[in-house]
């Protein structure tokens, strides 16, 4: 079992991250379920990796990883097949984030951080990414600051160009109310940023004041 998740998924980790993979995978995973129906399972850690599965609510999982970054998990799905869900879909009995960061191969990854207009962290702003000049649905990616500011995007290991990355919406932390919360100001323009060089820089941006 640990083998498998070596060979697919084990390249070397990126400097910036702390990457590990669980000595004794079935002793830390987490029982799981999907909560939407036609939920995809991913060869990746990011909606422009192939699809390799679909499922309904209430299909039972175990989550045995995650990606650096705070939307991706690797599951095993009934039939032992590994792959990756957004964790929007999946609920778990414990945290996520308790489990080991999977290093991802042949993947290009994108980081960046986001802070508010008082230098504080912006939490749960929504990212997308896309080729520039391309706003097909099928080309885009979306990713989430977690509670720390920090984004990060998973793009298939041929993705290269010039690529747009746009802060594009909010959401409330798990304690407030939907539409009870509000952005602190205005968002920064889009940045334009070429693959896969800028995949070893952190990207930083500002939410703007009004």
């Amino acid at each position: 079992y640990l083998n498998m998740i070596l060979e697919r998924f084990a390249p070397a980790c990126p400097e910036v991250e702390t990457c590990a993979v669980p000595e004794t995978p079935s002793n830390m995973a987490i029982e799981a379920q999907v909560i939407y129906d036609n939920y995809l399972l991913r060869e990746g850690p990011g909606r422009l990796f192939d699809s390799i599965g679909m499922f309904d609510s209430g299909t039972p999982i175990s989550v045995i990883g995650r990606a650096a970054g705070h939307d991706w998990i690797l599951v095993q799905i009934p039939n032992r097949k590994l792959g990756w869900m957004n964790r929007v879909g999946v609920q778990g009995v414990d945290p996520f984030d308790s489990l080991p960061i999977i290093p991802v191969a042949d993947a290009v990854v994108v980081r960046g951080q986001m802070w508010n207009p008082d230098g504080t962290p912006a939490l749960y702003i929504g990212f997308s990414l896309q080729p520039r000049g391309n706003t097909t649905p099928d080309f885009t990616d979306m990713i989430t600051t977690g509670t720390d500011g920090t984004w990060t995007a998973y793009l298939p290991g041929n993705a290269s160009g010039e690529w747009q990355v746009s802060a594009d919406s909010y959401g409330c932390p798990p304690e407030v109310a939907p539409g009870q919360c509000s952005l602190p100001g205005t968002f920064p323009a889009p940045l334009i940023i070429t693959l896969p060089d800028a995949s070893a820089e952190i990207l930083e941006s500002h939410i703007l004041p009004y």
